[in-house]
């Protein structure tokens, strides 16, 4: 991490080798110029609002470095000398954070495509424990199929879409992985259809789970 010692004009009254390497600065240089060349201090400034309230501040900033390229900084102050008069230095700790924020974009990403790809699949698809049978999540074609909305669904046991005098023997069923041939099921509107069911072992948010896709083979 880059640290530095600034007062309270920010001139910079000491720096660790780490700012010494990838700035070069001079003692009693402005901060803003000596980092970002700026010819004023930056709008937002936790170094200054240190000065002001005493407190420990934490800001985000993304810089424009000399080769165009773009660091997303993360940085957190506080008083490191005081006297009867307040705060004399504030102390600077900077991190690069710029792989991190390239990562979140990246994972934010590849989760709004499985979001995609999960809603969009015609199969009824639901994620549930294989413990409690009860459902952790489902698609859209789920909704379609049964007749309930997600949130009817969604914290209920997927047992309640058998019919009741099956459910014992689907329980057993369920909790394994392999596949469930002609099941009957019930709709919300109290229809009974045929489902092909196919069940796999899947990590749901890091813990244990099922990913059940059940085919609708009613008029088949």
């Amino acid at each position: 991490c880059s640290i530095t010692v600034q007062d309270r004009d920010l001139r910079i009254l000491n720096f660790n080798e780490e700012i010494a390497r990838r700035f070069h600065p001079q003692p009693g240089e402005y901060c803003f110029r000596a980092f970002k060349g700026r010819d004023r201090q930056c709008e937002v400034c936790p170094v200054i609002q240190t000065f002001a309230d005493g407190n420990s501040h934490v800001s985000q900033e993304l810089v424009v470095n000399h080769d165009a390229s773009e660091t997303c900084w993360l940085a957190r102050t506080t008083p490191v000398s005081m006297d009867e008069g307040g705060i004399t230095a504030v102390m600077e700790i900077s991190l690069d954070v710029t792989e991190a924020k390239r990562l979140q974009t990246q994972m934010r990403k590849s989760e709004e495509k499985y979001y995609a790809i999960f809603n969009n699949i015609p199969n009824a698809v639901f994620m549930i424990d294989p413990h409690s049978m009860q459902i952790l999540d489902c698609n859209e074609s789920s909704s379609t199929m049964y007749g309930y909305c997600r949130s009817e669904l969604v914290g209920h046991s997927m047992l309640d879409l058998f019919d009741e005098p099956e459910r014992e023997t689907y329980a057993s069923q369920l909790g394994h992985a392999g596949a469930l041939d002609q099941a009957g099921q019930l709709t919300r509107s109290g229809d009974r259809i045929f489902a092909t069911i196919r069940i796999s072992p899947f990590d749901h948010l890091g813990k244990e789970a099922l990913l059940v896709v059940s085919t609708d083979i009613t008029r088949q």
